[in-house]
């Protein structure tokens, strides 16, 4: 359950086709919404957790528990709500994911985002990097299963994070448009495949604050994000959160091209030193201290951000990885509150308290300024 102010309405919507020069994009909306969330909405589809398991390596005799078990999972939201309307225009948080991941498996983090007064809009990646994702082909789906392909293919990893660069591009376009109301969006998704009304896509105008958006990422995510930065024009996004960058997709090319703040968070058991030395040489070539932070959580691991922790009993989650010491439910919310507080920070506002101070100087319990690393350690970096 959210801990902010506003109940979250959520929606999915979808531009066009899958394509890498601008044919459309898919993803969910989260938003501060007027209605309470009620029974929710279904977490997610049988054909997303088969892909899951397939990007999992689990065996495929789990499909029918976990297709079963994931059938019960709820989104705390106000599925397809009317937005609030605010005193101020909303600002924006455009959020890529991770390599295998699907629009919906950040909804803890991006619901928290929401309910304190924010757009968030979380890509669901077409380029072959999702664990499983669809197109719409004669008014029905056509599944996308993810792309086999070796972690250290710079080649195609690169490839992937410029399609993906251009994807978050595109969506930030379309949340803009849809606060400007024209050209008007249409919602390609049929409402039969969980589509929305074109009506509810244009109570949106007025809404959207176009000089407050922000971009954030997790792992390939992040290297998205940061490669989106450095292949689009400056007056387009405000600040960028990297959480637990994956930095192997990034061009070092784009390294000196960073030009707006950039918070990098990363999780205490994730990086190596590759991975450690590339976040580095990033920070030096920001040459502003004002404009960079470097933060880690302590106790958390990868999977952090995600809801992977939150399926199960906090004890299980940490024995079977998806969680590590520090309670999944905290990992989110210190996450959340990290990236607020920089945004904050970044946008000129007066009302940081203390406790946000403190955050950003990583003198927090759970935090701790700078990145840990074990030499050629790490469960990516013994592969890359």
């Amino acid at each position: 359950e959210p801990c902010g102010p506003h109940p979250v309405g959520a929606l999915d919507l979808l531009t066009g086709p899958a394509s890498d020069n601008g044919g459309g994009v898919l993803a969910r909306l989260f938003y501060p919404a007027l209605a309470a969330p009620g029974a929710g909405h279904p977490y997610t589809e049988p054909e997303y957790v088969r892909g899951l398991l397939a990007f999992s390596n689990w065996g495929s005799w789990l499909s029918a528990f976990l297709c079963w078990g994931f059938g019960r999972l709820r989104l705390n939201c106000a599925w397809q709500a009317e937005p609030l309307r605010p005193a101020q225009p909303l600002p924006v948080i455009i959020f890529s994911h991770g390599l295998g991941a699907q629009r919906h498996i950040y909804s803890s983090l991006c619901l928290e985002l929401a309910s304190r007064g924010f757009l968030v809009a979380a890509v669901e990646h077409r380029d072959g990097s999702a664990s499983m994702s669809f197109d719409v082909v004669d008014g029905q789906r056509r599944w996308l299963p993810m792309e086999a392909g070796q972690l250290n293919d710079f080649p195609r990893r690169h490839a992937q994070a410029r399609w993906r660069a251009g994807e978050c591009l595109q969506l930030t376009e379309a949340v803009l448009a849809l606060g400007r109301g024209q050209p008007p969006v249409a919602n390609r998704l049929p409402e039969e495949l969980g589509g929305c009304p074109d009506s509810l896509l244009a109570s949106f105008r007025g809404l959207i604050d176009p000089n407050r958006v922000h971009l954030m990422g997790h792992s390939f995510g992040a290297a998205t994000a940061l490669t989106t930065l450095a292949t689009t024009p400056e007056a387009v996004y405000k600040t960028c959160s990297l959480l637990d960058i994956w930095m192997h997709p990034v061009d070092p090319e784009h390294y000196n091209n960073v030009k707006i703040p950039v918070l990098f968070l990363s999780n205490e058991i994730f990086h190596w030193e590759a991975n450690a030395q590339r976040v580095q040489a990033v920070l030096d070539a920001i040459e502003s201290e004002e404009m960079k932070a470097n933060l880690s959580i302590r106790g958390a691991n990868h999977a952090a951000q995600t809801d992977a922790g939150l399926y199960l009993s906090a004890w299980l989650s940490r024995r079977i990885g998806l969680a590590d010491s520090l309670h999944p439910c905290d990992a989110v919310l210190l996450t959340a509150r990290i990236c607020l507080a920089f945004i904050a920070r970044h946008e000129g506002r007066v009302d940081l308290t203390e406790e946000d101070r403190v955050l950003l100087r990583g003198e927090h319990p759970d935090c701790f300024p700078g990145v840990k690393f074990k030499p050629n350690g790490g469960r990516i970096g013994a592969r890359e």
